[in-house]
């Protein structure tokens, strides 16, 4: 990937941004982006180091979360799913 191309991924017009790639980790990581977005953000995975981190976390949590064998009481996962839709909104305000 050349320099520019590199830049223009953080810009509006050019590409992806990493927030807008952000918001699409997690239901990348579980296959269901059209053929198109997975190449986007699989792309923009391996040349940003922060999103590639963010998305292996994301990637050793979902496994940790699988090879546990009792299931998660519901109100710490009411709680992880109301922080997930609120970093998808871009509301970081403190709650």
């Amino acid at each position: 990937m050349t320099p520019h191309a590199m830049l223009d991924m953080f810009r509006r017009k050019g590409g992806a941004r990493c927030i807008e790639i952000g918001r699409q980790i997690q239901t990348y990581l579980d296959g269901g982006l059209d053929s198109a977005s997975a190449a986007k953000v699989s792309s923009h995975l391996h040349a940003c180091r922060r999103c590639g981190l963010t998305a292996d976390d994301y990637r050793r949590l979902k496994l940790a979360l699988a090879e546990t064998s009792a299931p998660m009481p519901a109100e710490p996962l009411q709680r992880l799913q109301a922080l997930a839709a609120e970093l998808a909104s871009g509301d970081t305000s403190p709650t």
